[in-house]
């Protein structure tokens, strides 16, 4: 993965969650019946893409909105190179 020193969190957008989760997260993040354990996140200026695994059966609303935020910082990390 190329390195961006600059990457903030917010370039960063959540494409997709486990659909599962559809009804606890924005209706435009459960895009595929066949998405059952990752988080795709996209860099917006660099059209990086990444992939967080996790647990698709989680149902709390509290895990999920953490399982997001930290899948956004594992990717922030990653894009400046602190990974």
């Amino acid at each position: 993965m190329r390195l961006h020193p600059n990457a903030k969190m917010v370039d960063i957008r959540i494409v997709e969650v486990p659909y599962q989760w559809k009804g606890m997260v924005p209706a435009r993040e459960t895009n595929s019946e066949a998405n059952s354990c990752f988080i795709i996140l996209l860099h917006e200026p660099s059209g990086t893409q990444h992939m967080v695994k996790v647990d698709g059966q989680v149902s709390d609303t509290e895990v999920i909105a953490r399982l997001r935020a930290k899948a956004k910082i594992e990717f922030v990390k990653l894009l400046l190179g602190d990974a």
